[in-house]
């Protein structure tokens, strides 16, 4: 299994794309912050259980993040901030299952926290990512939101007469909400 300490790569400035192995357990602690012209994150690992505070911070040209192909996934504190630039996200899951399993630890762990972030998420059909158009929470009953999922999302979310729990801030300024229906 492979970790990458704190700090390792901070500071690269000339750092584009990180294409993490699959068989990656850890990113450390500011492990490339401040990394200004780094693009591209892509973070295949399916064994992937957390990413340390400040992890990207300051990298403010990065655009696209390919988020890990496992569940619970622990995002501490600070893992995106001032990361201004990220305009896609991309998950394995085109139900957002996936999603639901990550744990943020506050809005700025979460890449959606930016605001106009669009989430594309595999579909193999077509063997691509494709935009997804919403968020629907209705494919299982007892569904439970974590700390900050939705933050910020611009996204319409559909199905929350399904959600027995949402966490803090779990769907915090969320300008799409317009009814919401509790069982």
């Amino acid at each position: 299994n492979a970790y990458i300490d704190q700090y390792a790569f901070f500071g690269c400035k000339s750092l584009k794309e990180i294409n993490l192995p699959k068989s990656l357990v850890s990113i450390g602690d500011s492990a490339f912050k401040d990394c200004k012209s780094l693009e591209v994150v892509k973070m295949d690992s399916t064994v992937l259980e957390t990413v340390g505070k400040s992890a990207f911070e300051g990298c403010t040209s990065l655009k696209e993040i390919y988020m890990p192909n496992n569940t619970s996934v622990d995002f501490y504190s600070g893992a995106f901030v001032n990361d201004k630039a990220i305009e896609t996200i991309y998950i394995a899951n085109s139900h957002l299952n996936q999603w639901l399993t990550y744990n943020f630890s506050d809005e700025t762990s979460n890449p959606l926290y930016v605001g106009d972030v669009t989430i594309k998420a595999y579909v193999s059909q077509v063997n691509d990512y494709v935009e997804i158009d919403g968020i629907d929470l209705t494919t299982s009953y007892g569904t439970t939101v974590p700390d900050f999922a939705f933050y910020n999302t611009k996204y319409n979310i559909i199905g929350l007469d399904s959600v027995i729990y949402a966490g803090d801030y779990a769907f915090a300024k969320v300008d799409s909400l317009v009814n919401i229906y509790l069982d």
